[in-house]
């Protein structure tokens, strides 16, 4: 069963805010006040991420090529292969270690559920809001871009 619009839009903001985080409903932002602009940037973000996630060019993203993406996400943090994404990953160069502090304050927020300091694939991988079953509006397994949601309907506008 199609999810009806109403609730497309709820769930595809949802999944928007949260992107690939742990997040619960209470926990993202509302996107009928958020600030046009990071909206636009944050849906181009999401673009760039399922278009990237989308190994066979085909227009569509599957959750498996969606959960590869997320993998490989997961080992490019990981830079010293420990099986975990903490300080220890930092590049040497101030510029890349500026912007991996950045990131990595950023995924610890959302993933680091025991409140350690790290990572682990399995924090990583377990979210408590699917964004991926949210996106897929039509419910057929992939994501296109007539799934993304414009800036126009996450405002209330409808499509």
């Amino acid at each position: 069963m199609t999810k009806p619009p109403f609730l497309k839009t709820s769930l595809a903001s949802l999944a928007l805010m949260a992107g690939s985080a742990s997040v619960t409903a209470q926990d993202a932002p509302n996107p009928a006040n958020m600030d046009p602009e990071k909206m636009a940037e944050t849906l181009e973000k999401l673009t760039k991420m399922l278009n990237d996630a989308d190994e066979n060019e085909d227009g569509k993203t599957t959750r498996e090529e969606f959960a590869k993406s997320r993998a490989d996400q997961f080992s490019k943090l990981d830079r010293n292969d420990d099986g975990v994404i903490n300080s220890k990953d930092k590049p040497r160069g101030p510029v890349r270690r500026g912007k991996f502090s950045e990131a990595l304050e950023q995924v610890t927020k959302q993933f680091d559920t025991d409140l350690d300091g790290t990572i682990t694939r399995v924090e990583w991988n377990t979210q408590r809001v699917d964004p991926f079953e949210m996106l897929d509006a039509n419910e057929d397994g992939a994501i296109d871009q007539s799934e993304i949601p414009s800036p126009d309907m996450l405002k209330g506008g409808g499509m």
